[in-house]
């Protein structure tokens, strides 16, 4: 079984390259050899080029200046440094859900992991039969998977998208307004969307919903709100077995989240 703790110390471009991948196919690009190893070095040293000048960069990773200012439009800025904000703006998302998913450790995650662990497991071997064969039925029939998860929420997707890809099955990994905005316009038929949301009601979630009525892409919902709209038949219920603190609430139904992660990548 993977492991359920993780960190996101180490931030890359990986999540969203099948996006710019479908953005430059929709918008006709044509790349050069240059612009494509601008791309590739922006994907994979997003630090050095939002935090060193583009002459630095350029000749850190021997790349010509005007490469990366034609490469920046493409990927939708303005210019270069406007890429760059768009980027940092990326990279704090990510930096603010680790903290507080490191700040949210007052207990210990060991401990709260082996307090809750049979019961939640319990709970996701009864949905194992049911639910999760069909999600990885989908997930094998799927033109493109999308992975979606805000807040607590995203570090179960996050960990369903890495193990995948161990297993050698892409998926692009999403969260807030991104999603919205930039990947829903891309969603089309035979794609699946799986979704961790406590909650399970969002503005997103609406969204969702009415892009898979009118494209026939395929949603999953993992959620402990029963009350939650929607087709039952796609959606994974868990519960929340904490009733004290919402710091112990949160946690446990992080692990609910993550446990259930795990059991899909253990039957893909």
């Amino acid at each position: 079984m993977p492991s359920i703790f993780f960190n996101l110390n180490t931030y890359t471009l990986k999540y969203w390259y099948n996006y710019y991948m479908k953005y430059f196919e929709s918008k006709n690009y044509k790349f050069t050899k240059q612009e494509m190893k601008v791309f590739e070095s922006i994907n994979k040293h997003p630090n050095d080029f939002t935090k060193i000048s583009i002459a630095e960069f350029a000749e850190k990773y021997s790349l010509n200046i005007a490469g990366i200012s034609r490469t920046s439009k493409k990927m939708g800025a303005k210019n270069v440094s406007e890429l760059k904000m768009m980027l940092k703006e990326k990279m704090v998302i990510v930096s603010t859900d680790e903290k507080k998913y490191q700040n949210s450790k007052a207990l210990s995650q060991n401990k709260i992991y082996s307090d809750y662990r049979n019961t939640i497991e319990f709970n996701v071997n009864e949905i194992t039969s049911k639910k999760i064969t069909k999600i990885v039925r989908d997930i094998h029939k799927a033109k493109n998977i999308y992975i979606y998860g805000h807040g607590n929420s995203f570090f179960a997707a996050k960990n369903l998208e890495i193990y995948m890809s161990k297993r050698g099955i892409k998926s692009m990994l999403n969260f807030g307004d991104w999603f919205s905005n930039e990947v829903v316009q891309f969603i089309e038929e035979g794609d699946l969307i799986i979704q961790f949301s406590e909650r399970g009601n969002n503005k997103l979630t609406d969204e969702i919903r009415g892009i898979t009525k009118t494209n026939k892409a395929t949603p999953w919902m993992i959620t402990h709100n029963i009350q939650v709209k929607g087709n039952a038949r796609n959606r994974v219920l868990y519960y929340d077995f904490v009733e004290t603190s919402s710091e112990k609430k949160s946690l446990s139904s992080k692990i609910a989240q993550l446990l259930i992660s795990d059991c899909i990548v253990d039957n893909v």
